[in-house]
């Protein structure tokens, strides 16, 4: 887990530390820089339904007022909670739009769709493929999308290198 930001700190000075040192525990619900939530509902019919905590999903670093006083009266937390439920379960269960945009593991290749913001679940870093998290860290070798993405670019190269040379 990482440092604080300054805002942390800053709440901490101001009184506000205790209630809103919570805050990494609603880092599951801060979901977005690639993690799948916002990119399902930005792109279907509850968009809209995000304008309140909307600054969540983009930094989860930033706080309105509002976030702060609901932190300071403990209500924060549950309304991320049932923010976070009722969204969950609109892309997994309730939108085709949404569920289209979900993953199969391509270690084990099970059935289950998964989402970036599931709990068993691990995200690549350099092509943001989902994967199951114990068959991600079970796996020894590369993610197999990148390997695929690189087998591509080599490809490619050695293409376009035997064109210049005819």
């Amino acid at each position: 887990m990482s440092a604080p930001g300054p805002l942390a700190w800053h709440l901490w000075e101001w009184g506000l530390g205790r209630q809103v040192s919570a805050a990494p525990r609603w880092a599951w619900w801060k979901v977005g820089h690639g993690r799948g939530f916002t990119q399902c509902l930005q792109s279907c019919c509850w968009a809209p339904q995000l304008q309140d905590r909307q600054h969540f999903v983009e930094n989860d670093e930033m706080y309105s007022i509002q976030d702060l006083l609901d932190a300071h009266t403990g209500r924060l937390g549950c309304s991320l909670t049932e923010t976070h439920t009722l969204f969950a379960k609109h892309i997994k269960l309730d939108c085709e739009r949404c569920q289209a945009k979900g993953f199969v593991c391509e270690l084990c290749r099970e059935g289950d769709v998964l989402f970036p913001f599931d709990s068993h679940t691990s995200v690549c870093s350099d092509c943001s493929a989902v994967f199951h998290r114990d068959c991600y860290y079970d796996n020894s070798t590369t993610c197999p999308k990148c390997a695929r993405l690189t087998l591509r670019k080599q490809s490619l190269f050695q293409e376009r290198g035997t064109d210049v040379d005819a």
